[in-house]
């Protein structure tokens, strides 16, 4: 933690604070084109790099164990937080508290200069930054860079095929279902409509968790993790949370029953 504090400090602390100052003295101009509304944008960048900033430090440090600095890198890779919706979230924000400041204090210098280091952030990650992280993180890495972009944020959030099996497996827990048919098992979950099971309450359970399992392969997962928390053990408020999901998917109410 006190690592990536003083590599907060050193690094973006020179980039994205003192060297604008050092360019404008943080000096209001004219605006830009006179154009008051770029005082307004240049606020919202600023705004919104400081706590993107902040929050990727904090991750390196808690659960990479480790800094963002090269000599310093970290044990774990971090694909967590703001980093499911871009690879670079760092570098993303402090080009943004540049351009920010440049925008609100309407210099050109200081907008030239926040260019310039997006183009040393950009030629950083291409020629040193994934090589290394692709070596040594191998396939778990390069399934990062499958899904996550590089400089432009995603609307929703990146989520780990192993997370989506552990979230489907905890609701196995939670409605009793056998273990051989978890998918930790590697076996497929049953469609009772399709076996020409009875209605009983074990395909209740059965068709419950296939259509979880389906709704979380399309990343809808969240949408169940208020009953994964919940301590009610009573397969009657159970079946009821899910007969809106059933209806829409057109099985039959009467398996709800």
């Amino acid at each position: 933690m006190v690592g990536s504090a003083i590599f907060l400090v050193i690094a973006p602390g020179i980039v994205a604070g003192y060297v604008p100052w050092r360019i404008c003295h943080w000096h209001v101009e004219a605006p830009l084109l006179g154009t008051s509304s770029f005082r307004l944008v240049g606020v919202l960048l600023i705004a919104a790099g400081l706590p993107v900033l902040l929050d990727s430090f904090a991750r390196f440090a808690l659960q990479g164990l480790g800094t963002p600095a090269p000599i310093f890198p970290t044990r774990h890779l971090v694909v967590s937080g703001l980093f499911r919706y871009v690879r670079n979230p760092m570098y993303v924000a402090v080009v943004s508290l540049i351009l920010g400041q440049g925008l609100f204090f309407g210099s050109l210098l200081v907008l030239e200069y926040g260019i310039a280091d997006w183009v040393g952030f950009y030629l950083f990650v291409l020629i040193y930054e994934e090589p290394t992280l692709r070596k040594s993180y191998g396939p778990e890495y390069e399934e990062f860079c499958a899904n996550v972009p590089r400089w432009i944020p995603h609307l929703r959030p990146w989520r780990r095929k192993r997370e989506e099996s552990t979230s489907v497996a905890k609701l196995g827990d939670f409605l009793g279902l056998p273990g051989e048919l978890h998918p930790d098992h590697g076996q497929p979950f049953r469609n009772p409509i399709r076996e020409g099971l009875p209605t009983t309450r074990e395909s209740t359970r059965h068709l419950m968790v296939f259509a979880i399992q389906s709704l979380c392969v399309q990343g809808q997962h969240h949408l169940f993790s208020l009953a994964v928390q919940s301590s009610t053990t009573d397969m009657g408020a159970v079946s009821a949370s899910f007969t809106g999901v059933m209806t829409r998917n057109r099985w039959p109410s009467r398996l709800t029953s």
